[in-house]
């Protein structure tokens, strides 16, 4: 389970998968942002084995850790 600040553990429990910023860069590098999309959600999520709705929330909290992190710079 990824925790809310994106690191990839809940609980102290150990790392199920891709951080939500991992997914991001996968889903930059994949071309989910790209203007057309050159990719899906749903083809984002299969990469990172999660469903469609896991992936959708991670990459939500990936972006805004990173914006998040920019700003405190």
């Amino acid at each position: 389970m990824v925790d809310p600040e994106g690191n990839g553990v809940a609980d102290g429990g150990e790392e199920d998968g891709p951080t939500d910023v991992d997914l991001v860069v996968t889903a930059a590098e994949a071309g989910y942002f790209a203007v057309p999309r050159e990719t899906s959600l749903a083809a984002v999520a299969e990469r990172a084995d999660l469903s469609d709705v896991e992936a959708s929330r991670s990459l939500r909290r990936g972006i805004e850790r990173l914006v998040r992190d920019e700003r405190r710079n």
